[in-house]
């Protein structure tokens, strides 16, 4: 056979199965376009200088795009060949050698991916330009800078070099297959069914174990940014205990239902269960992948609208007052810092009138707990890992009243107490400057909100006692060989009426003087500019993540809908009624979409310390009635669209089974 006429039968085949072969295509192309999207956000600008977890967490969602895209491909290559291998049986018993097919479906192989490819990336690009145009038209008014998408080379490299491997390694399937295989076999494999999949109860038991040490791994306490790590490797056991849990202890129970006489020999029962088991194998990957996905999309999206919501709030409490004048060099002496920012008050007081203003005064520096007692961090230990140490925001009472307007008594000996991991249980008594002090009652209002490190506030009774901490817990510069007392910060919070163009032209002023005069308008837009670009990440893997679901229920229905035509076609001819085979569907489909749903919920529970505790703290988000509010309202919304999804692929899968058993198909 010559090049020519094999390009031809190529081309043939293709258009005659093109029911198969099209569905194939834009399948593929859409679940590696998704791939390209996220690894082409590995690269992006925002990742890159956001956050140092950022790029650590991407990669770790492109790896799990990855090894699923790999999954879903196998799936449709695996259900593509057993539609044909009957064909492929037929052009042997004509006469064709295995040379000639193999030369054919090289060719087939390669129009699909001089299809597939070409697609995805460009598919890929579209999906990530569009979002990123829509998402910036929808934040241009919230301050948040406009984020590019350019084209990634690195993304294309690597979706078409994972296609390309991936078709490698099937050629060689299929070559493989090719000599073994007899004529006769081609020709009764499209028609022989799988064999009834044996539950593997040692798998299931492995399954098990590595599902429970992912939560563990997910719930261990730590250092928030050793949590990554931590994260990574418990993502990788949820997902390996949740495939081999679906593929083994799923069939277990399966069968446990099999061997109820009472609930098996129900016909809709019957029918549902034999049909489960009978592709169950195939069915287990595609519901662990569903479930995969499902907590991917739960997580993601109860992370961004936490963020969001915690924005808005935060942004009307990122100062307690309208302005903050604050002193620019923080190493000048105390008395110097006071004399200058008094002389920035009498400033501003002849240019507006000021109201509500109060002066504030704390402490920055760090220490590590320890049995009860706060110890300074060493000259060698600072900016090590080994050392749990703490973030201390220390101020004195009557700060904390004015900046909270709450009304609190201390004794000599009593502290106020908080800290931003949800997990450190609070001692009742601490030493503090080499003083023991009774821990009162924990800061309502954290001063340190905003910290994305282990920190703790304190509040001690009086300025003395802040300035005794100034001198115990001291810091290293960087790169300096000493440690040394950090500066005290002197500030002062007001409101203003007046002519406000004024107050800014009198900031200009005081810059020059060492001053920094802050507005909370201005704050808030720093505040959009800074996360508003985890926003957009949110959505788009979010959307990827819910194209992900669609993509891979519809073409599993699909495919099921397809090898079902004949099977659904006899039970019509042995007189089951239309009625019958809509509740055999049904229930078939719940289980499809059920299984999955109850997976993602129960892994969401068990990531809620890691992913709502820790990662959010390093987003600056701690308000638990926030996180789980938001939480609630995604899993409703995601529950609907679930639906939907289940409304239109069992519609799909209906209309297929019945498409060959109609009146005037008899």
């Amino acid at each position: 056979m010559s090049h020519r006429i094999s390009w031809k039968l190529a081309w043939r085949n293709f258009k005659a199965h093109r029911r198969l072969n099209l569905p194939y295509v834009f399948a593929i192309a859409l679940m590696l376009a998704l791939e390209f999207v996220m690894v082409s956000l590995i690269d992006n600008h925002y990742i890159q200088t956001r956050h140092q977890v950022l790029p650590t967490i991407m990669k770790l969602g492109c790896l799990i795009g990855g090894i699923l895209s790999v999954i879903f491909i196998l799936y449709a290559e695996n259900f593509s060949q057993k539609q044909r291998k009957a064909e492929m049986g037929l052009y042997t018993i004509l006469g064709l050698e295995n040379k000639h097919i193999r030369r054919m479906l090289a060719k087939e192989r390669l129009i699909k991916t001089a299809l597939v490819v070409p697609i995805a990336v460009l598919e890929g690009y579209l999906i990530g330009s569009l979002m990123f145009l829509l998402l910036n038209r929808m934040m241009n008014e919230t301050g948040v800078p406009l984020m590019e998408y350019p084209f990634s080379l690195i993304a294309a490299g690597v979706v078409v070099s994972l296609y390309l491997g991936l078709q490698v390694l099937l050629r060689l399937q299929t070559l493989w297959q090719l000599h073994h295989l007899k004529p006769v076999d081609w020709l009764q494999a499209s028609r022989r069914g799988e064999k009834e999949p044996n539950g593997n109860l040692m798998l299931g038991i492995l399954g098990l174990g590595l599902l429970i040490l992912g939560y563990v791994k997910a719930n261990q306490s730590g250092n928030l940014f050793n949590s990554i790590p931590i994260f990574f490797l418990a993502t990788l056991l949820v997902i390996a205990g949740t495939y081999l849990i679906f593929t083994s202890l799923s069939i277990w129970g399966l069968k446990a239902l099999k061997r109820r006489p009472n609930f098996y020999y129900k016909k809709a029962h019957f029918l549902s269960l034999s049909g489960m088991l009978y592709r169950m194998k195939a069915n287990a990957v595609s519901l662990a992948s569903i479930a995969i996905l499902s907590t991917g999309v739960i997580l993601t999206l109860g992370l961004t609208l936490s963020l969001y919501r915690n924005m808005n709030q935060a942004g009307d409490q990122v100062l307690e007052r309208e302005y903050l004048l604050e002193e620019a060099n923080l190493d000048i002496p105390s008395e110097a810092a006071k004399e200058l920012l008094d002389q920035g008050i009498q400033q501003v007081t002849e240019r507006v009138m000021i109201s509500n203003g109060f002066f504030h005064q704390s402490l920055q520096t760090i220490a590590y707990l320890q049995d009860g007692v706060l110890h300074e961090v060493s000259l060698n230990a600072q900016g090590k890992s080994d050392v749990q140490g703490f973030y201390l925001l220390v101020e004195d009472l009557a700060s904390y009243q004015a900046r909270t307007n709450e009304h609190v008594e201390l004794a000599a000996n009593e502290i106020l107490l908080a800290s931003n991991r949800p997990d450190l249980v609070l001692p009742q008594e601490i030493e503090l400057s080499n003083q023991q002090y009774k821990v009162k009652a924990p800061a309502k209002k954290m001063a340190s909100w905003n910290m994305a490190v282990d920190s703790l506030a304190i509040v001690v009774p009086e300025g003395s006692d802040l300035k005794q901490v100034q001198a115990s817990y001291r810091m290293a510069d960087l790169g300096a060989d000493h440690l040394s007392e950090n500066p005290i910060n002197y500030r002062y919070y007001f409101d203003a009426q007046g002519d406000l163009q004024a107050l800014n032209q009198v900031g200009d002023e005081l810059v020059q003087k060492g001053l920094v005069l802050s507005s909370r308008q201005q704050m808030k837009r720093d505040l959009y500019s800074v996360n508003g670009g985890l926003l957009y990440l949110g959505v788009l893997v979010s959307v990827i993540l819910m194209m992900g679901i669609g993509l891979l229920l519809y073409y599993k229905q699909l495919s099921e809908g397809l090898s079902d035509q004949i099977n659904y076609n006899i039970m019509k001819r042995v007189g089951l009624d239309e009625g019958m085979i809509k509740q055999t569907i049904r229930s078939q489909i719940l289980w499809i979409f059920i299984l999955p749903l109850i997976a993602a919920m129960v892994h969401t529970l068990a990531a809620w310390r890691l992913v709502f505790g820790t990662l959010l703290t390093i987003l600056q988000v701690n308000d638990q009635v926030l996180i789980i509010s938001s939480v609630l309202i995604i899993v409703l919304a995601f529950i609907l669209v679930y639906l939907v999804f289940y409304l239109m692929s069992s519609g799909v899968y209906y209309r297929l089974v019945n498409q060959n058993n109609s009146p005037n198909n008899k």
